[in-house]
């Protein structure tokens, strides 16, 4: 029987996946800047829904810690709705034990907001610069950011004991390797009867590459944010929510307002956007609860590297009805990035494990 956990993984790779591939659909027809201000929408009404329903927690300030006589400190476990008495390792303690003063999480703050400015960054580079190639290359080159997360984690805040194996590091070399292979095309590859206008226009080049780092110092300092390692004052997974919305918000609302100021709005744009962005709502909120599922917590890292391979998802897609055809050098880049995403994400270790 399929466990939950692995249902809703499955369901962010295709939600992540069809999302990315309706996007290059009607990229013609909804300016990239116009998809960055329906994706702050969508995201933030999703995020914010989430925050409340799960008790809406302040992500800026948290409770001083307790101690008790002997100076240890207290644990508080949960509070019951009545409001007077707390639970502390499973034993009823009054609440005149409690006390009620806060202090701002300045570096939870600091670190859930930034991460989401870096996320809000790629974002911007990736939607602009789908336009100028085969989803088929631009979607797998920005989703390689694995790589660079497994990197940046391990020199920064990865503990020893869940130090990346020598194969993964396999898999980031080739990863890199893939995405260099990627912007480099043979002439003798190019066919003069066909299409190459992605061949010339390198605009996707540096685009992708920028959302690519992006996405993997974001996550990476996402990682820091929650760690053991930083142990970081009032770090919640759910204040994250709100923080997430005000980091894309800070990039993406003025790039939008700025650079698309000359852009047409309409609302046969809007509803063409309805489609992606619901996609890519459903994937985030399926990855958020396939960790919080029954058994998701022990099994984050196939979660992670199920998710990782939404790039097949948007390959079938843009051969079947994008109908792009490239040429079998490309093809072989693009799968030397996707096993090195697996390899990164220990997808290939999990499985044989």
């Amino acid at each position: 029987m399929i466990s939950a956990w692995m249902l809703l993984a499955f369901g962010a790779m295709f939600g992540w996946g069809f999302g990315q591939g309706f996007t290059k659909k009607f990229i013609n027809d909804v300016s990239g800047t116009k998809f960055c201000l329906y994706f702050v929408f969508a995201v933030s009404t999703v995020n914010i829904g989430l925050w409340l329903y799960w008790g809406a927690p302040d992500p800026f300030h948290y409770f001083l810690p307790l101690f008790d006589s002997a100076g240890n400190v207290v644990m508080i476990e949960s509070l019951d709705a009545a409001g007077n008495v707390i639970m502390e390792n499973g034993i009823p303690v009054m609440i005149e034990k409690l006390s009620t003063e806060t202090a701002f999480a300045g570096e939870f703050v600091f670190w859930g907001t930034f991460s989401y400015v870096l996320d809000g960054i790629a974002w911007a580079a990736y939607f602009v610069c789908i336009r100028y190639a085969p989803i088929a290359i631009v979607g797998t080159v920005a989703a390689a950011y694995p790589a660079i997360v497994m990197a940046v984690s391990y020199f920064w805040y990865t503990d020893p004991i869940n130090a990346p194996t020598p194969i993964m590091w396999v898999g980031g070399i080739a990863v890199v390797a893939g995405c260099v292979l990627l912007g480099y095309t043979p002439k003798s590859a190019v066919d003069p009867n066909e299409d190459n206008s992605h061949v010339v226009a390198k605009y996707w080049i540096p685009l992708s590459i920028i959302a690519a780092l992006g996405w993997g110092l974001a996550f990476s300092c996402l990682g820091y944010s929650t760690s053991e390692y930083a142990s970081l004052p009032g770090a919640d997974g759910t204040a994250q929510l709100v923080l997430s919305v005000i980091g894309d918000g800070i990039i993406l609302i003025p790039f939008a307002l700025i650079a698309g100021k000359k852009d047409t709005h309409s609302m046969e744009g809007m509803k063409l956007a309805v489609t992606p962005m619901i996609l890519f709502a459903v994937g985030n909120v399926c990855n958020m609860l396939a960790y919080s599922a029954e058994g998701g917590a022990d099994n984050s890292g196939l979660i992670a590297a199920i998710g990782a391979a939404y790039p097949m998802i948007t390959l079938g897609f843009a051969y079947i009805f994008l109908k792009e055809r490239i040429i079998a050098f490309h093809w072989m880049a693009i799968a030397i990035i996707m096993s090195g995403i697996m390899l990164c994400t220990g997808m290939v270790g999990l499985m044989m494990g």
